[in-house]
């Protein structure tokens, strides 16, 4: 080989030397910026954990969309929000079978319930066709 291919080669591995130590560098930053988001997003999570809890009252749940005060989050003003139930527990870290209602309307629900003992009428009702 002439003076000048070997000069070009040294010169291509020169530039591919430093091409290699930029791309650790990036690779490194990104690795650091990965690391700082997964931390971030942790404590974001963490954050909306500690809002579900205080969003349910007993009286009241809070939209954590809007922050609207109700008594229950319907699926007609979650569609406000482009959301259904599902979508908006697993959005905000609810359970999926948590009711999104105030407490005080799950207890006197199930107050009427009881109350209307259906499970007898049932049991009336087959003994009737018997």
């Amino acid at each position: 080989m002439d003076t000048t291919t070997q000069e070009i080669i040294k010169q291509l591995q020169k530039q591919l030397m430093d091409i290699t130590i930029k791309l650790q560098a990036v690779c490194t930053n990104l690795n650091k910026l990965a690391s700082e988001d997964e931390e971030e997003s942790y404590r974001q999570f963490l954050a909306m954990q500690k809002n579900n809890k205080s969003s349910i009252k007993a009286d009241a749940i809070v939209c954590l969309e809007c922050g609207r005060v109700c008594r229950m989050l319907t699926r007609r003003h979650l569609a406000t929000h482009n959301l259904n139930p599902d979508t908006y527990r697993l959005k905000w870290g609810i359970r999926p079978n948590a009711p999104l209602m105030c407490n005080d309307l799950i207890q006197s629900r199930k107050k009427k319930m009881h109350d209307l003992r259906l499970w007898e009428r049932s049991r009336q009702a087959r003994k009737k066709t018997d």
